[in-house]
């Protein structure tokens, strides 16, 4: 019987058992492990640019997983700076021998943006809040705010009114995931909210890092939300709603996620917030089909 690693790989097969499913990327495979909400959104991609667009979601994962993998600021630093000379070599079509860069180096997306992507992460190595209510909205724009640019930028979209709806659905993504990473960040000591909303608030000292939650960080919590709800409120759908849908579509899953949130009184550590959304795949057919944003 052989012995190749693809021989002890699992066959996925169809219902009906007549022929395997094709097996998923490299990428795709990273993004569906770490961000399977963008993961389920980009299977809406036209097939000519779904590879793409895992690619730049998968380089997105290893950028953003880069301060939880270090436990000192300066590895982390190294680290960072490894992906911005890779992304120069990636510009002057030199891809590293990496299966991401591999990847992205198929339909190589803007240098500059991917540049402030990961400048953005440094703020990750960091255990500090964030200065202000500014310093948060630049964070998100220049994390979510510039993947979502970047993926509209693959997906070939250049009409204005879909990049300017997919813009407030970036916002509202990268609030949401703050809230619902709340206690990832809490366990590794990072303090992923504005200073200035701790004091307004009154939040007593330990009470977001030692998970314990309570009205006063209930209702910073209920303030980032309003944020993010509001966002998605200027969110309208565009004429030409198709080839940006990957990116519209998780406007359907931060509804949800709010939701949640506020059914929980705002706890940003309660298990519910975290868990993921029962038939997700479903919902967002159904929001495809009815080109909801």
């Amino acid at each position: 019987m052989p012995n190749s690693a693809a021989s002890r790989r699992p066959w996925f097969r169809r219902a009906d058992g007549e022929r395997p499913l094709p097996r998923l990327s490299d990428c795709a495979a990273l993004v569906r492990r770490h961000d399977p909400d963008r993961y389920l959104c980009a299977l809406f991609a036209d097939a000519a640019s779904r590879e793409a667009l895992l690619a730049l979601y998968a380089l997105n994962v290893e950028v953003s997983m880069v301060g939880d993998r270090v436990s000192e600021t300066l590895t982390g630093r190294i680290r960072l700076q490894w992906w911005r000379d890779s992304i120069d070599m990636l510009a002057a079509g030199e891809p590293r021998r990496h299966a991401v860069l591999e990847a992205l180096a198929v339909r190589v997306p803007d240098p500059a943006k991917l540049h402030r992507l990961v400048d953005a992460r440094e703020l990750d190595l960091e255990d500090a809040p964030f200065a202000d209510g500014d310093a948060l909205e630049t964070y998100v724009a220049d994390t979510s705010g510039v993947l979502s640019e970047l993926a509209l930028d693959l997906l070939g979209v250049a009409d204005g009114a879909a990049r300017d709806s997919a813009g407030h659905v970036a916002r509202a993504w990268g609030l949401v995931g703050l809230l619902r990473s709340a206690p990832f960040h809490a366990r590794a000591r990072r303090m992923m909210v504005p200073a200035d909303a701790l004091r307004r608030h009154a939040v007593p000292p330990g009470a977001y890092l030692e998970l314990r939650g309570g009205p006063e960080l209930g209702a910073l919590a209920r303030e980032t939300g309003e944020l993010a709800a509001a966002a998605l409120e200027r969110a309208r759908r565009p004429a030409r709603y198709a080839a940006a849908a990957p990116v519209l579509l998780p406007a359907t899953l931060a509804r949800l996620y709010l939701a949640r949130l506020a059914a929980v009184d705002w706890n940003m550590f309660d298990p519910q917030v975290t868990a993921p959304v029962p038939h997700a795949v479903f919902r967002l057919v159904l929001a495809r089909l009815l080109r909801r944003v």
